[in-house]
């Protein structure tokens, strides 16, 4: 799962082994809660080092369940992320655990915990994170400050892409700010002189929408590639607007369509 990250997180024990510990014996799973590869399970044992999945995402997800027996556990949070926000919810003999990091956080964090199945209790554990920022694949041109009245281009910007068969967004701006003259279809499906099948979509200008905005290569196979994906041509109308992307999705050629869940930052701009 691509407004996303990319977390490395390691699970670690910062105390002794508990001798009374092997009797509860728990388990930590990982994974993320946007798309993603599948998750790995891993056993773990007081200072051992666990390894989970290096994956994308908004939000990651641990899960610690006994070994069988299906004991209740109690989670005690023995120190919170600085960077971030852990909650957890217990239920069925499973204690889930999710960390959001803060936004545009990149770097470290942790959290220490215990738990118990009333009878022992484990040593504390430290689970150590690590937040990347993941590489933006779509993104708006940057503008300066236009005039009242003025019309202006925005280009959306394709970054690295590869095998991509179509594209579809819908975009949304505020009509009373902005009005939309034209889109055009730039040329990132057409490398080495390909050709392509362009939807200009619908525009709603009391809403301020566009939608059905798609592209689809005609050719065989798919196209990798960085440039223009889309000009937009506007006019301002007044100052402090906004430009949006909703509903972005990619397509390969093998594949129908996916869903790309980045979140792409909206465009503002002042009018002096």
């Amino acid at each position: 799962m691509n407004t996303g990250r990319a977390l490395r997180v390691a699970a670690r024990s910062s105390a002794r082994p508990n001798t009374r510990y092997s009797d509860i014996g728990f388990r930590c799973v990982s994974e993320s809660v946007a798309t993603g590869p599948s998750m790995n399970d891993e056993e773990a044992s007081p200072g051992e080092e666990v390894p989970l999945l290096t994956f994308t995402g908004q939000s990651t997800m641990f899960l610690l369940e006994s070994k069988g027996d299906k004991k209740l556990f109690k989670f005690t949070l023995i120190e919170q992320p600085r960077n971030g926000k852990l909650t957890d919810k217990s239920e069925s003999g499973k204690i889930t655990l999710t960390y959001t990091p803060d936004s545009g956080l990149a770097g470290n964090d942790s959290f220490r915990y215990t738990v118990s199945d009333g009878t022992s209790e484990s040593p504390v554990n430290r689970v150590n994170i690590m937040v990347k920022p993941q590489p933006a694949i779509m993104q708006f041109s940057p503008i300066e400050s236009v005039r009242v009245n003025q019309s202006f281009t925005v280009q959306v910007l394709m970054d690295r892409i590869k095998n991509l068969a179509g594209w579809s967004f819908n975009l949304e701006y505020d009509p009373t700010i902005l009005s939309l003259e034209s889109v055009e279809e730039d040329d990132v499906l057409k490398a080495e002189g390909g050709t392509t099948f362009f939807q200009k979509g619908t525009v709603n200008e009391k809403e301020g929408t566009v939608t059905g905005l798609s592209s689809t290569y005609l050719g065989t196979g798919g196209v990798s590639n960085s440039g223009n994906l889309l000009t937009i041509n506007l006019k301002s109308r007044g100052c402090d607007g906004y430009l949006r992307l909703k509903e972005t999705k990619f397509g390969a050629p093998k594949v129908r369509r996916f869903r790309v869940k980045q979140s792409i930052p909206p465009l503002p701009f002042l009018a002096p």
